[in-house]
């Protein structure tokens, strides 16, 4: 039997006062697969992200994770525990320490201590090459490192679906690579040996080439084309394909 999308959107919408910010879109992501989001900034690629993480409601339209349709506020709660999302702005707590950050919220939901999770966190950090900034604040930090703390943080629930929204878009040109090449070590990985689904809205259209399965060209709130990660970046067809990928060239 095959297995249901890890995501599907069923025609959703959203509409924000008197903006349509998402229209009418369907898409779907297997399970395993690496879907990357490009387009113009305001094209609609972080609103999908956060509708796919229960953080942005749909105004019209249906979402499924893993075949069930996400309707009640215990499946939002069931989908938000098998998936982790890592935001532009890192979202840290900065009065806490780098370890406190990786496992104050999964204590929550497994309900235990946060020194419980202090091994796990502790050997998370060390993969993202941060074990020795365990005992620092945000603040201490550069923007790579905050953004590798925050991978920590996304991987210590095991997220059957990882959501990326632009996770390089705070970061100083030096800092792009490192990250880049750590999400696409991990997405290739998997999680604790399982495949792990993306989702992952980027300007970087090398690593979108490199990471995704699939790339969409998000235009105005649409899907305005999909396709192969090498054949839509290599051969697009669409003018405004053509013309977004060439601005980015320049």
């Amino acid at each position: 039997m095959a297995q249901p999308n890890a995501l599907a959107l069923n025609g959703v919408s959203v509409t924000i006062g008197d903006h349509l910010i998402v229209d009418h879109v369907s898409l779907s992501v297997g399970a395993g697969e690496r879907v990357a989001l490009i387009g113009p900034s305001g094209s609609g690629k972080t609103s999908l992200i956060r509708i796919a993480a229960g953080l942005q409601p749909a105004t019209t339209g249906s979402i499924e994770a893993f075949g069930k349709t996400l309707t009640r506020r215990s499946d939002w709660r069931t989908h938000q525990r098998r998936s982790a999302m890592l935001f532009q702005a890192f979202n840290l707590y900065e009065m806490h320490t780098v370890l406190t950050n990786v496992t104050w919220a999964e204590a929550r939901l497994r309900k235990v201590k946060p020194s419980a999770l202090r091994d796990e966190a502790m050997a998370l950090l060390d993969s993202v090459g941060c074990a020795s900034l365990a005992e620092r604040y945000p603040y201490q930090l550069s923007g790579g490192q905050k953004q590798r703390v925050a991978l920590a943080r996304a991987l210590i629930g095991r997220p059957r679906l990882l959501l990326l929204d632009e996770p390089t878009a705070s970061l100083d040109p030096e800092a792009v690579g490192g990250v880049l090449d750590l999400l696409l070590q991990i997405a290739k990985a998997g999680i604790d040996r399982q495949p792990v689904t993306v989702l992952c809205a980027t300007h970087e259209i090398g690593f979108a080439r490199s990471f995704a399965d699939r790339v969409l060209f998000v235009q105005a709130g649409r899907i305005a084309a999909d396709g192969p990660a090498a054949a839509l970046l290599d051969k697009p067809s669409l003018p405004a394909l053509q013309r977004f990928l060439a601005a980015i060239a320049h």
